[in-house]
């Protein structure tokens, strides 16, 4: 999980096309057991969970304790957020990559 959000400010703001697939996987990981996400590979779209089985007392406790609120609100925030250095590198999200930006001349 921790190389999942470590990849947030890189891979996963490159890609913010698929971004809505990249907060499926997060939420999967936090309310599904690992069987239920090997038995159900659409698990990340669907909305059924049980919220007092064990796997998602667990996933959300982990996500809490992780600080998964703090870290998406300082993603969305951006230069915004109070957490941000001036030393920090991080791609925008919405942002084209230099291999794009050739065709757009």
């Amino acid at each position: 999980m921790g190389l999942l959000l470590g990849q947030l400010h890189t891979r996963a703001a490159k890609a913010w096309r698929k971004f809505d697939q990249y907060l499926e996987i997060i939420c999967a990981f936090a309310i599904n057991s690992a069987e239920e996400i090997e038995e159900d590979k659409d698990l990340g779209k669907s909305t059924k969970y049980d919220a007092e089985s064990e796997a998602y007392k667990v996933g959300v406790e982990v996500f809490f304790k992780q600080g998964l609120l703090t870290i998406l609100g300082d993603f969305v925030l951006q230069e915004d957020s109070p957490m941000y250095k001036d030393t920090d590198m991080r791609p925008r999200m919405g942002q084209t990559s230099s291999l794009y930006s050739s065709f757009n001349t």
